[in-house]
């Protein structure tokens, strides 16, 4: 269940990156992912 959930965040932000192109907001990547990475170790 918990996969799934981080599974569909990365998917959201996936389809949010195609949509807008990563090079105009690397930041806004990274905050994404930093957020994923956090989500994820809280969880274990």
């Amino acid at each position: 269940m918990k996969g799934c959930r981080l599974e569909t965040t990365a998917g959201m932000l996936l389809q949010k990156g195609n949509r807008s192109s990563l090079s105009e907001h690397p930041s806004e990547l990274e905050d994404s992912l930093s957020y994923i990475a956090r989500s994820f170790l809280k969880e274990k």
